[in-house]
């Protein structure tokens, strides 16, 4: 009975903090923060729900969770009311003149979610930190992109950089290390080569899939990297 309500607990104050996330990045929308920088900074928020998941004792509020993150793109896209509206803008991540904002990020953010649950449900110390690494780890190398830093000139991304990929290896190789440690006990020296090759699957994944699949994909690529090692 505890535990239910323990799991009840935490959607709850999951749901609550995501609308105060919405709440607040409409408020600074209104005060001309820019969209990229809005949409940049909802997944490190929602690695504070992601530390939270070793908590749950029944799956199905994991997925209720989930789908609670789907439900801002739901009334973006179909509420005509100004908060709704103004809330797509800021998640779109960027604003087109010659056409309606889109929520690709945030689908593909929830996308990605959605994948490391899955592992979560079934192997939780390698969901856990594939969930931590898609909510901060690819976030640290797009913001280090805008440094613009030796570009590595990839086609589909120009932009990226090396110092980019570099802090996604590194970041990922400890999250991924520190979960399965945080699970199993095990030293992290023992850790260090499958974890870093979890890091490189990740930034080989980010630079050479398009952009709206990679997050998803590659959180898929670092379960099945974690797995067969």
């Amino acid at each position: 009975m505890l535990t239910a309500q323990i799991d009840i607990m935490i959607t709850v104050l999951f749901f609550v903090g995501l609308l105060q996330l919405a709440w607040l990045s409409v408020m600074l929308l209104r005060r001309n923060i820019p969209p990229a920088s809005l949409s940049a900074s909802l997944p490190p928020m929602i690695s504070i729900w992601v530390l939270l998941w070793p908590l749950y004792e029944h799956p199905v509020w994991l997925w209720a969770g989930i789908m609670l993150l789907a439900l801002p793109l739901l009334l973006a896209f179909t509420a005509n009311t100004p908060f709704w509206q103004h809330l797509r803008i800021a998640w779109s991540g960027r604003f087109y003149e010659d056409e309606s904002p889109r929520m690709w990020p945030l689908l593909s953010l929830i996308a990605a979610l959605a994948v490391a649950a899955g592992f979560f449900q079934r192997l939780p110390e390698f969901g856990l930190g594939i969930g931590l690494a898609i909510c901060l780890a690819f976030p640290a190398a797009d913001l280090l992109d805008r440094s613009g830093y030796i570009q590595l000139g990839f086609p589909k991304h120009p932009e990226q950089t090396l110092i980019g990929h570099i802090a996604l290896v590194f970041s990922t190789t400890l999250l991924c290390g520190w979960a399965i440690h945080l699970y199993h006990g095990i030293e992290w020296q023992r850790l260090l080569i499958a974890t870093l090759l979890v890091g490189i699957a990740a930034s080989a994944t980010r630079a050479l899939l398009p952009t709206h699949a990679m997050l998803p994909l590659a959180t898929l690529g670092m379960g099945v990297t974690l797995w067969l090692l």
